[in-house]
C-alpha cells in the first residue's frame, strides 16, 4: 500500500487528491523534448543529433544523512508524462544521475562533474517541475570532466510574467562563488614585475603578460 492510500483520500472524485489516490493511467506518454518552467528540455539521445544541448539537469534535495541541502547533476534519458485523468498530467524525467564523488567545486567556485561517473541507479525518476537546466561543457586538456554551467529560464511573456524576477523558483547557480574574494586570491599570485599597462579604445586599463621579444635572422 502507497503513502497516499494510508491517508484516507477517497480514490473516486474530482478533486486533484482523488486522481492521486486512484493511480495514474496505464497508458503513459513519452516525449522527446518537453518545455516547463521557462526551460526546454531534450532527451540526451535528442541533443546529440542536435548543435543545441538542452539535457543536462540539476536539482537540489535534502541530504538525508546531513539534513543539508545538496545539488545533484545528471543528463535526462526519458521524459514521461503520467496522465491522472482531467486536467491532471504529471512529467517526469529519468535521469542519469552523477556520483557525488565526481562533483568538484574548485577553489574560485567552479563546478566540473564527470558524467561518465554514473550513481544512483536505484532512484533515477525526478518531477520535471523540480529541476533546473543546466550546460555541460568539457574541461580543455581533461575530456572525462566538463565545466557546469546554469541555462536562463525563457519565460518572459509568458502566463502574464513580465521578468524573470517573478517567476524564478530556482536558487541562483553561478558559474563561479564569492568573486570578490576569488579574484583578490588571484591578483595576489600574478607577478606584477612580468606585467605592464595596456590601453584600449573603450578607455579602461588592463594588465597583460610582457612579451618576450622575437629576433629573426635575415640571410644576405
Amino acid at each position: 500500500m502507497t503513502w497516499i492510500e494510508h491517508q484516507g483520500i477517497p480514490r473516486y472524485g474530482e478533486s486533484d487528491e482523488s486522481r492521486l489516490a486512484y493511480g495514474p493511467s496505464s497508458q503513459i506518454t513519452s516525449w522527446q523534448g518537453y518545455d516547463i518552467n521557462g526551460y526546454r528540455f531534450h532527451m540526451k539521445e535528442k541533443d546529440k543529433k542536435s548543435v543545441a544541448q538542452n539535457n543536462g539537469v540539476r536539482y537540489r534535495g535534502i541530504d538525508e544523512a546531513t539534513g543539508d541541502t545538496k545539488a545533484y547533476f545528471g543528463q535526462i534519458e526519458q521524459t514521461w508524462e503520467l496522465d491522472y485523468s482531467g486536467e491532471l498530467q504529471i512529467p517526469i524525467f529519468q535521469c542519469q544521475w552523477v556520483k557525488p564523488n565526481a562533483v568538484v567545486v574548485d577553489e574560485y567556485g567552479l563546478t566540473t562533474v564527470e558524467l561518465g561517473s554514473v550513481g544512483y541507479k536505484h532512484d533515477q525518476w525526478v518531477l520535471a517541475n523540480r529541476v533546473a537546466q543546466v550546460a555541460n561543457y568539457p574541461k580543455p586538456r581533461d575530456s572525462k570532466k566538463h565545466v557546469v554551467v546554469s541555462e536562463k529560464q525563457r519565460i518572459v511573456g509568458a502566463d502574464g510574467v513580465q521578468s524573470p524576477e517573478e517567476y524564478n523558483n530556482y536558487a541562483e547557480f553561478s558559474l563561479f562563488t564569492d568573486h570578490p574574494h576569488k579574484i583578490k586570491q588571484v591578483e595576489s599570485r600574478i607577478n606584477k614585475t612580468k606585467m605592464k599597462p595596456w590601453c584600449c579604445p573603450d578607455g579602461e586599463k588592463r594588465t597583460v603578460p610582457a612579451s618576450k621579444p622575437k629576433w629573426v635572422r635575415f640571410n644576405n
